[in-house]
């Protein structure tokens, strides 16, 4: 934007010295010029700093080296979502580690009933000492047997008990986290379409101002208007710009926030 602007003054100034020569425009108009250049020269050193702030923290954050970050060229392009994307909450990390919990608790209460219900076993035994042996009470016997501890203290009872109100609590806290993360997601929802219908307009501003810059342009250079309507439309233009790259940052934003909302924030949806 800044480069557009400069090479649009640049022509701008060429012109005012040779009209300034002839006597059309006064020591004011190339004043205000060169001030418009100072003040496109200053927002570059800026932006340039700014940058070199940006990389440092590329670097910390990942490992690299500034030369791996200085020459990338970036397109601010709209981000759309996929078709193929679900809209539901279930993929979210969150989730799926929450219903885990969930079924590991209902095992385990499912579990803790174990104690109400006769227990099962087989056994073998030999008798070493062979006296009084009938058929009824051999030398080896093998069999199948029932357990059914009754008084237990009523320790069963309280497992059983405990494991219930720990999966009642699971089920809460899964049924809560659905719930939040709906909401959170109606909101990133709300938030992208809003970002969309922005953009939309940044975009129209952004022709509009277009138009009255070479509009003011040709007038200046007609002598129909002032180098104030001149350079105002060239701030005009800046700012239209500006604010367009601004409402795609800002709709990459949406984007990502909503795709996290999902759980599919990864590399495969954003490159």
């Amino acid at each position: 934007v800044l480069d557009k602007s400069k090479k649009r003054l640049d022509e701008e100034t060429h012109f005012a010295e040779k009209a300034y020569k002839q006597g059309l425009i006064s020591d004011y108009d190339l004043s205000k010029i060169d001030i418009a250049n100072q003040e496109i020269e200053a927002k570059t050193i800026e932006l340039s700093a700014n940058k070199n702030l940006i990389i440092s923290k590329l670097c910390q954050a990942t490992g690299l080296t500034p030369v791996d970050f200085e020459n990338i060229e970036t397109g601010l392009t709209i981000w759309n979502i996929p078709d193929s994307l679900q809209s539901g909450v279930e993929n979210r990390p969150e989730v799926k580690a929450l219903e885990e919990a969930s079924k590991a608790h209902k095992y385990l209460t499912k579990a803790s009933m174990a104690g109400y219900i006769p227990n099962v076993y087989a056994f073998t035994r030999k008798e070493f000492l062979k006296n009084d042996l009938s058929a009824f009470d051999p030398e080896w016997v093998a069999g199948v047997g029932i357990r059914w501890n009754i008084f237990d203290g009523l320790q069963n009872m309280r497992d059983a008990q405990k494991a219930s109100i720990e999966a009642s609590i699971s089920a809460n806290n899964l049924e809560n986290a659905i719930n939040l993360f709906s909401l959170n997601l109606e909101k990133t929802i709300s938030d992208y379409n809003l970002s969309m219908e922005l953009l939309k307009l940044a975009d129209k501003k952004k022709t509009t101002a277009s138009k009255g810059l070479t509009i003011a342009i040709r007038q200046y250079q007609l002598g129909l208007g002032s180098i104030t309507e001149r350079l105002a439309a060239e701030a005009d233009m800046q700012k239209a710009e500006l604010d367009y790259l601004h409402a795609v940052y800002t709709q990459h934003l949406a984007y990502l926030a909503r795709l996290e909302a999902i759980g599919q924030l990864n590399l495969k949806n954003i490159i």
